[in-house]
């Protein structure tokens, strides 16, 4: 049994404390660019909207060998959001056809929400930077349910979940109970990369506010259950909870006004899905042409009977011309300074194929965070994950 601990902001200094300083020196407010192309699963492009390859990802320049995720109770076993009601079944066949058909609802509202975001200024921009989105992984910090478990790299985060919970777009501090906080040691691990995706900073705010991480769970995978991962309950008292919710500006640090956040919303309590969705998630799960129509036709009874949900050609969320012209706008704007804080923690650089000397590298690593973009989208520096060093 795990131990209780009186209250969160015990268990913050205890995790606190727990931490190793950190070997490398850097801003810690600052981020470093992962060429993130050697640890993408063979399944990456699961959703066919212009992912960008090979790109960059933004790692928060916290130190740390631990990953949280913060909950205001504790459910065990721990599924995602998608998977929730399913029990312990690991196969698909497993299910009952109810609950396939609300797994599969999920996937086409997700679909649905990457296609939309597609329009978004910040998709553009982060494209034209470098950076590689995961657009599963956006679907799930924007609240649709996905087959991933919450991680962050930010004690203090995991404490705002754990302590905090929303009612009517409002954040309320925990004022009973028990909540716990989850510690994932992937250092220890030698291929904890296949575990755990890095989200980082995009260009969607809220990933970066969140110090955001993404565990991929299989059909029946209990977090609790995976190596490495310690939990730890605290008793929740007002007096923590509301220090922890000020911390954060009651929320509004995690959750930044965004249109696309609004989008999500509408989509996760839409009862209408698009056609187009419908079908590219019936072909993505090896769904044939010569049978497309046919299973069409019966995906959309069953959408409709254990689902609550029209197919339709067309539905009506989107972005307005205003919110894609005031967000264009400010990107035009932002891109400017968007990796002022971006830096590299270098494992090889080559020059003419040889490598640098030290001073030589030591150089380099004061560039500005454009040249340094450039360097790495044309392989003349490689930046490696920071554990790895």
């Amino acid at each position: 049994m795990p131990n209780t601990y009186y209250s969160v902001c015990d268990l913050v200094e205890k995790l606190r404390n727990d931490t190793p300083p950190s070997p490398l020196q850097g801003d810690p407010d600052g981020y470093s660019w992962i060429d993130y192309r050697d640890f993408l699963p063979e399944s990456y492009e699961w959703i066919n909207c212009g992912i960008d390859q090979p790109g960059g990802r933004l790692l928060p320049g916290i130190y740390t060998p631990y990953l949280y995720r913060g909950q205001t109770e504790r459910h065990s076993p721990c599924y995602p959001n998608a998977y929730r009601g399913f029990g312990e079944a690991d196969r698909p066949r497993k299910l009952s056809e109810k609950l396939r058909t609300k797994y599969l609802a999920s996937l086409i509202k997700c679909h649905w929400y990457a296609s939309l975001l597609q329009k978004h200024p910040a998709i553009f921009y982060a494209r034209k930077m470098g950076i590689q989105l995961n657009f599963l992984a956006l679907a799930q910090h924007y609240e649709l349910p996905t087959h991933y478990i919450d991680l962050t790299q930010s004690i203090e985060v995991a404490a705002f979940f754990a302590c905090c919970y929303p009612i009517n777009n409002k954040w309320i501090p925990k004022k009973t109970g028990e909540g716990i906080i989850y510690r994932f040691c992937f250092a220890r691990l030698p291929e904890a990369w296949k575990m755990i995706e890095l989200v980082g900073l995009t260009t969607l705010p809220r990933p970066g506010e969140q110090k955001a991480w993404v565990a991929p769970m299989n059909l029946g995978g209990d977090f609790e259950k995976v190596p490495y991962v310690e939990k730890f309950i605290f008793m929740h008292d007002i007096k923590s909870s509301r220090y922890i919710l000020n911390m954060f500006k009651d929320g509004s640090t995690l959750f930044p006004e965004d249109p696309a956040a609004n989008i999500a919303k509408a989509i996760y309590v839409s009862k209408k899905v698009p056609t187009n969705s419908v079908v590219r998630i019936l072909l993505q799960s090896g769904c044939n042409q010569d049978g497309l129509e046919k299973t069409f036709n019966e995906i959309q009874k069953r959408l409709l009977r254990y689902c609550g949900l029209k197919v339709q050609d067309s539905v009506n969320i989107d972005f307005s011309k205003k919110q894609l012209n005031m967000l264009d706008n400010y990107w035009k704007e932002r891109e400017k300074d968007f990796l002022k804080k971006c830096g590299v923690h270098a494992v090889k650089i080559f020059k003419k194929e040889e490598q640098l000397t030290r001073a030589e590298a030591m150089r380099l690593l004061k560039i500005n965070s454009n040249t340094l973009r450039k360097m790495i989208q044309n392989n003349k520096l490689k930046a490696i994950k920071v554990f790895e060093i």
